[in-house]
């Protein structure tokens, strides 16, 4: 990396240091998502399509589909985070590399995913069974009823801010899982609130997004006709052109979280400096 551009990572990493900044993830995002919208709609196509046939021709049973489904999305998000992770860092990744590390990480990325599900859920099924009961005592009054019900959903979400980064890291530094959940209580500190504003603002945006734009499809493949079959298609791109956006939104959040841990010890080792040269 040239030594301006170290003097500019440097310079940001002093003003913003141990801090997410709402703003910066979603621009970065963007930027990212559009600079590689081709490359990456093509990983997205090459992994959902095998899947998209067999399902046309009805090769696959019900109980299947769902199951493939949910692990073609973490295939496409293993390469689009290995990808944006790749690139942050001014580092090459091919189509074939970005989808040949998402193949070899799926199953520890999977473990990651389950076992935060399990710790979720054995964190709050007591709080949520809780905050159920109450709203029920108040069920005369609705708005209480949904306050209380997103009152025991704060321990779930809580412990999910904690384990956040996790998942990017077993793709991006391709370590164990025991390793990134280490790695994600660290990087996580200080910025769990941040972070839960950011993952809500995202989900809160796609779903107007998709509501909006499936609202417009809708209405549009009805004066098709014949050719509703594109409004299929545009359908199918908008889903895929969603996962990947959200999976960039996460491998942003995981670069920038290494980034600020990396800007602390940098001020941390300047401190010290600076200390012991005082005292000399």
């Amino acid at each position: 990396m040239p030594s301006t551009e170290i003097r500019k990572a440097h310079s940001r990493l002093q003003e913003a240091r141990g801090r997410l900044r709402l703003g910066d993830v979603f621009s970065t995002s963007l930027s990212v998502y559009i600079t590689n919208f081709a490359r990456f709609t093509l990983i997205a196509l090459i992994v959902y399509c095998p899947l998209l046939l067999l399902d046309e021709e009805g090769a696959l049973g019900s109980w299947l589909v769902p199951v493939l489904a949910f692990l073609k999305q973490q295939l496409l998000m293993a390469a689009v985070i290995f990808g944006v992770y790749r690139q942050l860092e001014e580092k090459s990744a091919s189509i074939h590399d970005c989808i040949a590390v998402a193949v070899r990480r799926l199953i520890p990325l999977l473990g990651s995913l389950i076992h935060i599900g399990i710790v979720c859920s054995i964190v709050g099924v007591c709080p949520l069974i809780v905050a159920l009961f109450v709203g029920h005592l108040f069920r005369e009054s609705p708005g209480w009823s949904v306050l209380f019900f997103f009152l025991g959903l704060l321990p779930t979400v809580a412990v999910y801010c904690v384990m956040f980064a996790a998942p990017p890291a077993v793709v991006a530094q391709k370590i164990s899982v025991t390793d990134a959940y280490h790695r994600s209580i660290r990087l996580t500190k200080g910025n769990r609130l941040r972070l839960f504003a950011i993952l809500l603002t995202n989900l809160v945006l796609m779903f107007f997004v998709v509501s909006f734009s499936l609202f417009v499809i809708g209405r549009w493949r009805d004066h098709l006709g014949p050719f509703g079959f594109v409004a299929d298609l545009a359908h199918l791109l908008l889903r895929l052109g969603i996962h990947t956006f959200m999976a960039v939104t996460i491998a942003v959040v995981y670069f920038r979280l290494e980034e600020l841990a990396a800007g602390d010890k940098l001020a941390d080792a300047e401190s010290s400096f600076d200390q012991s040269s005082t005292g000399e």
